[in-house]
């Protein structure tokens, strides 16, 4: 190390300790395996957006006029998405928003009216066609529907509360939120219907903002406010920042903040991480051991990642075989 004495002309000469020079090269390779893992994370994302939200229902909801088409996703794709719920749940809510508008035909703002009459139809239909039923109070069947959890209920639910705010398009009120520096505002009003809680929240406000900036609605991520709560940390996304971090942050909110903060210094997407860190998880890895593994060592990433192609060559051979099959008898 060179050192200057402010009191002489000749330049002082100080050795760096071996020990110092290796804690140096250990954070210098840990930064640069950080931005390696989060460069092939940030590609994975790739795959979530094919295979979640490619639908051109994603994008068209974006367009003013289509409020209930924006409303169907939110329910349909969104706000049923938590452990435990049954799986008829998204289905239900969809089938009533459609019947009642008329798949859209007679949309408008929504009424507190409408709200009640659209819970009441759900129950009904959970009742009679999905069988979901439990028994009462005087021992009758009712529809057995989590209505404290329920974000269809007429009470505290996502109808009832775009009809009290009288907003036309939760996608693009979303957007706009994001323009008016009101990340913070826009969040808590997910938060606050009955079943979302800050964890689906975050993943509604991250996918439309994906949206958002490939339409060209919005132009940078980082210019939104409070990007943080953008960050839906599951188990997947909470394992795989652990490994990266090499440190175990329990408080969601720093993890948050810690991960944009990262992505940001690696030139790195932090909306494509959070949809690529889960694909790494739940598609690629399966366990936190084999995480674990492939993190640490890219060849083993590449290997699962082989075996991968490898298993959807064959589905698609055997499917080209069976359509090959089927125009020979055909023709």
């Amino acid at each position: 190390m060179v050192k200057s004495n402010p009191h002489s002309s000749e330049v002082e000469f100080k050795l760096i300790k071996k020990s110092d020079l290796e804690k140096i090269f250990e954070v210098r390779e840990k930064f640069v395996n950080q931005i390696q893992s989060l460069r092939i994370i940030e590609k994975l994302s790739e795959i979530y957006k094919s295979q979640y939200i490619n639908d051109s229902e994603y994008v068209e909801q974006l367009k003013k006029e289509n409020g209930y088409l924006a409303l169907l996703v939110f329910v349909k794709s969104y706000a049923y998405e938590r452990q435990g719920r049954a799986p008829a749940y998204p289905k239900i809510a969809s089938e009533c928003i459609s019947e009642y508008y008329n798949n859209g035909g007679s949309w408008d703002i929504p009424t507190e009216k409408d709200a009640e009459e659209i819970w009441k139809k759900y129950k009904d239909l959970a009742k009679e066609k999905y069988n979901l039923v439990k028994k009462g109070e005087y021992n009758q069947l009712i529809s057995k529907v989590n209505e404290a959890r329920n974000p269809l209920n007429d009470e505290g639910g996502i109808i009832k509360i775009i009809a009290q705010e009288k907003i036309k398009n939760i996608a693009l009120f979303v957007l706009e939120k994001y323009k008016e520096n009101e990340t913070k505002f826009v969040y808590n009003f997910f938060v606050k219907v009955r079943g979302i809680g800050p964890k689906i929240s975050s993943y509604y406000l991250r996918d439309i903002a994906d949206k958002g900036l490939k339409k060209k609605l919005l132009s940078n991520e980082n210019e939104i406010t409070d990007l943080f709560l953008l960050q839906p940390i599951d188990t997947w996304v909470d394992q795989v920042t652990d490994i990266i971090f090499g440190e175990v942050i329990k408080d969601r909110v720093e993890k948050q903040r810690k991960i944009v903060a990262l992505c940001q210094s690696a030139g790195v997407s932090s909306i494509n991480f959070n949809q690529g860190a889960w694909i790494l998880g739940n598609q690629l890895a399966g366990n936190f051991g084999s995480l674990k593994k492939i993190l640490k060592d890219k060849n083993e990433l590449l290997d699962i990642i082989k075996k991968k192609v490898e298993k959807l060559n064959d589905y698609s051979r055997i499917l080209n075989d069976i359509m090959k099959e089927i125009q020979f008898e055909h023709a």
